[in-house]
């Protein structure tokens, strides 16, 4: 089984712990997901979307 550091920990904690009172939303998040936003990337564990607690929001250009 892996442990938390190897799995990363539930994408909306993650957002909690960044954005507090004002985390995205699940359908924000995925969002993310799709256009590459969020560095180093979720990945899909078990039915959930885990990322490292160190993970953050990369802005692209206004182009996309």
């Amino acid at each position: 089984m892996a442990s938390e550091a190897e799995s990363g920990i539930p994408l909306t904690h993650w957002a909690t712990l960044v954005y507090g009172e004002y985390a995205p939303s699940m359908y924000a998040l995925r969002c993310w997901i799709r256009k590459g936003r969020i560095q180093p990337p979720p990945q899909w564990v078990r039915g959930k979307w885990r990322v490292q607690p160190t993970a953050s929001y990369q802005e692209h250009g206004a182009s996309d």
